[in-house]
């Protein structure tokens, strides 16, 4: 659908489609009080992974350490919100033995989009660095919804890529196009360039590149030059060991894309339009819809331990069972 630069202006204020008044004060202010909270009960440290503006805040569990980091990158057009309200999702995953990484990254107009995707990048190899030998689950609201998509994309032939195991864009944005065209561009100030290289529905082949993770890897050298029948390891190498290293292949990567009844149309169609071009170019990806929610609530609810996505994002990583019976 062709939209006018006035309906793109409206397409792209989701508070005009909120279910309560004053969203933009309430959505920041849970936010904010939330993120405290989890300062203030969990082991937060700081780090910056680059220059004075280019930090993160890293909130371990209490509960025995599960080895898994929830990267989250922060939504408010690319010129709003920051690292300091962005860890209010942290105590519900602290509680299931899970870490949380909040990115701080340069807002427009003084940041651009090539240099926020890089630091996002380098975001991550500084958490992958860190944090040796732990799984990364990239998570993002609305535009940050893009950035981990983009993320996704700029490490898929990195060899960090093979320790990603899921990535989760909520309500998202992933054609830059039409941005270009609306209100936030005066911020923004997109180029051409820009727009052909971080819309992520431009570079759906990337974000469904295969990952082989260390551990299957090694497993299928194995399988694939024997060892000899003397080798301690050629006994442990039974079928049990081969239907896991298939397992492990067929679910190494997950998207979950995320929208809101209530988001707009252009951020649902987006939402839909990454779901069918992953799917047409072989990626694992599903996609939830939440009834009764808008683009404010989809993302708050995971201060809540009961909320569905929390748990989604538990079992997409182990640290509940899974809900499928195959498994």
């Amino acid at each position: 659908m062709a939209y006018s630069r006035e309906q793109l202006d409206y397409q792209y204020s989701p508070s005009k489609w909120a279910l309560r008044p004053d969203v933009i004060a309430s959505h920041c202010s849970i936010l904010a009080e939330e993120s405290a909270r989890s300062r203030e009960e969990l082991d937060v440290v700081t780090e910056a992974y680059g220059n004075e503006e280019e930090v993160l805040q890293i909130a371990k569990p209490s509960a025995p350490d599960q080895k898994i980091a929830f990267v989250y990158f922060h939504g408010g057009m690319w010129q709003a919100l920051a690292m300091s309200d962005s860890l209010f999702m942290a105590r519900p995953l602290a509680a299931l033995g899970a870490t949380t990484v909040a990115v701080e990254y340069t807002l427009c107009p003084k940041g651009t989009m090539s240099n926020i995707v890089a630091q996002c990048v380098r975001a991550v190899r500084h958490v992958h660095a860190r944090l040796p030998g732990y799984r990364l689950y990239l998570i993002g609201h609305s535009a940050g919804g893009h950035l981990a998509a983009m993320v996704l994309a700029e490490l898929s032939s990195d060899p960090i890529a093979q320790h990603i195991v899921g990535v989760c864009p909520v309500s998202g944005l992933f054609d830059l196009e039409p941005v270009q065209r609306c209100y936030a561009n005066s911020a923004l100030n997109l180029t051409q360039e820009e727009i052909a290289s971080f819309s992520p529905l431009r570079h759906v082949a990337r974000m469904a590149a295969p990952r082989v993770p260390v551990r299957a890897g090694f497993l299928l050298l194995c399988f694939t030059h024997p060892l000899s029948p003397t080798h301690p390891l050629t006994h442990s190498l039974t079928l049990t060991h081969f239907h896991s290293l298939i397992h492990s292949l067929n679910t190494l990567l997950e998207v979950l894309l995320v929208v809101a009844e209530k988001d707009t149309t252009l951020f649902r169609d987006e939402t839909f339009a990454l779901l069918d071009a992953l799917r047409k170019v072989g990626a694992s990806v599903d996609l939830v819809d939440y009834p009764g929610l808008d683009h404010f609530s989809v993302i708050e609810n995971l201060r809540d331990p009961s909320y569905d996505l929390v748990s989604r994002l538990a079992r997409a990583v182990g640290l509940l069972p899974s809900a499928r019976a195959d498994l």
